[in-house]
């Protein structure tokens, strides 16, 4: 699934196998698509909804759930958590609520919760001067599959500092709607990402302004220990093989 921006917003659908296009489904105001297993695709729509999209019939159809974020108010970040496997996707907004969606040709979609409550600190709100941790960074959430964690990078502002580096690492239980661990960074991140194995490794991207270093680090998720380091690594988005 290939999405399209210009001349408008639509996906191609394309057989890999075949090497060949099949279709183009028109989808108005929505992207950040997410594979659906023997259904189609889902996408998340700026009206606040998400949007599934059945692709095996001749007109493909198309079904949005009730708006459940505000895209104007509190956004959610377009880098998120996906399982393929489970068929489950993890959300984080701008002021750092938690949505969790299993996916499927009718998804569910969870009520929030605050990833600073999780933590243990007062939530976050998009009031102007109000200084709480915040969620940023370009790409600030990696998802283990495995154990259901995700790893968000997090920095004290205020709301709309959302493309600030993070200052710390917060690990969160998704399930358990518990912050697990908090690891500080001596260098502010841009981007995070994890390993799916067992024994995971964080790949985290430092920034290259405001004093960070822009280097490539790998810390060992269940310890926070530096494993690796390549200095001026360039930074850019992170992806991880999966198994």
């Amino acid at each position: 699934y290939v999405y399209n921006l210009d001349p408008a917003s639509s996906v191609n659908v394309v057989d890999l196998a075949k090497g060949k296009f099949v279709k183009k489904i028109e989808l108005p105001g929505c992207a950040s698509l997410m594979p659906v297993t023997g259904v189609g695709f889902s996408a998340l729509c700026s009206d606040g909804s998400l949007a599934t999209v059945k692709v095996a019939a001749a007109k493909p159809d198309i079904i949005r759930s009730a708006p459940f974020f505000s895209a104007t108010n509190d956004p959610i970040f377009d880098n998120f958590g996906y399982d393929g496997v489970k068929q489950e996707a993890v959300f984080l907004t701008y002021t750092g609520q938690v949505y969790t969606v299993k996916l499927g040709a009718t998804p569910t979609i969870s009520e929030p919760f605050s990833i600073q409550t999780a933590a243990g600190v007062s939530p976050a709100d998009t009031k102007p001067l109000d200084v709480h941790w915040y969620p940023g960074g370009r790409q600030g959430l990696a998802y283990h599959s495995g154990t259901g964690h995700a790893f968000v990078l997090m920095h004290t502002g205020e709301y709309w500092t959302h493309k600030e580096p993070g200052t710390e690492i917060w690990e969160l239980d998704v399930a358990a709607k518990k912050v697990v661990k908090r690891i500080p960074l001596e260098d502010p991140a841009e981007e995070i990402a994890v390993t799916q194995e067992p024994n995971a490794k964080l790949i985290v991207s430092g920034s290259a302004g405001a004093g960070g270093s822009g280097a490539l680090y790998i810390l060992d998720a269940k310890t926070g220990e530096e494993k690796f380091k390549l200095e001026k690594s360039g930074g850019g988005v992170i992806r991880t093989l999966e198994p």
